[in-house]
């Protein structure tokens, strides 16, 4: 009953009478949708109701906008050099009606972001429990754009490493190391059952790649087996010592796959600050956006 009644709703729109009733005058309606008048006259004499109901929710998008824009702009702020700038963006991503991903995921990075600092209330200073919403931003980001990978966890690696800023991947860089506790500094030649060169054997120098697999794994262990506490960022000068099982690379993962997990406990010395971490996939997320956007509208 009521799919029939939307339908009949549907064949009795008359865009000219619902904004009589809702008393929003013409002029105002034609500006916000930066229409002619012709061609809003002419939809209106039609018998098209599919179009001028299309056209009516384009106009409550638009009005929806001007309290979406300035609180995209407030949230996106930190994170930017030129305010002018993230304000043309967001504003021409809003008003972009051909396709809505790129409204969808600057959406989600506003919402999500915002639900991991919201961690804090339910159990502040955990960090998996935020890492976990950035890793789902990410997977997010990627289902909107289409783009499909052989595992999840590639995901993960190809944003890092494509489309972290330079300077923001170096600062990663310099600001997590292994610690001299890590299995690969055990005074024996083979760890994790393969041999080590030795030029990484005293190697504590980390990529971007790796950082992206520990973030990733951080994820599965919360996803997996409900453990959000066992890992932290810093909140002052001094490093934190963070242990974890962790495959570095592809070698690494089939070793952890058949359940060869010597020589894969992993201990990382983190300088870096969750607002640091924040700050950095943020300006990610707007890169990844800015990538889409430009593929679809140029």
């Amino acid at each position: 009953m009521a799919g029939i009644i939307n339908i009949g709703w549907v064949l009795m729109f008359e865009l000219r009478k619902v904004l009589e009733e809702i008393q929003v005058p013409l002029s105002y309606f034609i500006e916000k949708l930066s229409l002619k008048e012709e061609e809003v006259f002419i939809l209106m004499d039609s018998n098209d109701s599919e179009a001028q109901m299309e056209l009516y929710f384009q106009f409550i998008t638009a009005v929806n906008d001007d309290d979406l824009l300035p609180r995209l702009v407030e949230f996106f702020t930190n994170y930017v050099e030129e305010k002018s700038e993230l304000v043309a963006f967001i504003t021409n991503i809003l008003k972009f009606r051909s396709n809505n991903s790129p409204r969808r995921m600057i959406n989600s990075v506003e919402r999500l972001v915002s639900l991991a600092d919201d961690m804090d209330v339910i159990r502040k200073g955990k960090h998996s429990l935020k890492i976990f919403y950035f890793v789902v931003c990410i997977e997010t980001l990627y289902s909107l754009a289409d783009i499909e990978m052989n595992s999840k966890s590639m995901i993960i690696i190809d944003f890092f490493n494509t489309y972290i800023e330079e300077a923001d991947a170096q600062f990663i860089i310099d600001n997590i190391r292994r610690s001299l506790g890590d299995d690969r500094y055990k005074f024996n030649e083979t760890v994790g059952e393969y041999k080590q060169t030795n030029n990484d054997r005293w190697n504590t120098e980390i990529n971007m790649e790796i950082f992206a697999r520990v973030i990733n794994e951080l994820r599965n262990i919360f996803a997996h087996e409900g453990d959000y506490w066992g890992f932290h960022f810093t909140d002052s000068d001094t490093a934190m010592l963070n242990t974890i099982t962790v495959a570095e690379n592809q070698r690494e993962v089939k070793l952890k796959r058949d359940g060869k997990l010597n020589g894969l406990r992993r201990v990382y010395e983190v300088k870096l600050t969750y607002e640091q971490f924040k700050a950095i996939c943020v300006r990610g997320f707007l890169n990844f956006i800015n990538t889409y956007f430009k593929s679809i509208s140029s």
